[in-house]
């Protein structure tokens, strides 16, 4: 039998350069395959994934996210 080496998610995400979150919305939007390893849900990564992804796209296929926190204004710190 072969053992298969797999990375996880935090490992996966420093490969390719990316952010923990944006690696899970490229699983989520089918640009990365994962494994699922149960019960506890850790998405695992084989080097060849991370490889075929990188070929495929020089950028990253997601668009920026959203803020996540409101700039603070004179308006909110007056309120407080």
């Amino acid at each position: 039998m072969e053992v298969m080496e797999l990375l996880t998610l935090t490992a996966a995400a420093k490969s390719l350069g990316c952010s923990i979150d944006t690696l899970k919305t490229l699983v989520d939007q089918g640009h990365v395959p994962c494994i699922i390893a149960r019960p506890r849900g850790d998405r695992l990564f084989t080097p060849e994934a991370l490889e075929v992804f990188r070929r495929q796209h020089r950028r990253l296929p997601v668009k920026p996210g959203r803020r996540r926190f409101a700039p603070l204004n004179e308006s909110v710190i007056g309120a407080r």
